[in-house]
């Protein structure tokens, strides 16, 4: 007869397995993602601060435009108004025509 071997039962054996490695690199996708959606949102904001600044600075310079406007116009009204007129041309010796010494020339 053939020599047989006995193998010994063992009761209770807990069987490892080797882990297997995971790769780093979806974890480094993910923080690299989510590290440039950050700096978006920080430039995002730092460009909307400078946008409203710079709104509020042009609003500024609209309203100065605006009374700078409106008191060039007054002035004008009064430089141009007929009293001034009539002041300086009797200065000057000027004097209003007759109608009847008026000539119009008419434009073909």
């Amino acid at each position: 007869m053939a020599k047989t071997r006995k193998i010994p039962v063992i009761k209770n054996r807990v069987v490892l397995r080797k882990k297997k490695k995971r790769s780093v690199w979806p974890q480094v996708r993910v923080l690299i993602l989510t590290f440039a959606m950050m700096l978006l949102f920080v430039w995002l904001n730092i460009q909307t601060n400078l946008k409203l600044a710079e709104i509020q600075r042009l609003e500024a310079v609209l309203a100065q435009n605006l009374a700078a406007n409106k008191k060039l116009k007054t002035e004008k009204m009064r430089l141009s108004s007929f009293g001034r007129i009539h002041k300086i041309a009797q200065k000057l010796g000027l004097e209003f025509l007759a109608r009847e010494d008026i000539v119009q020339i008419s434009k073909k």
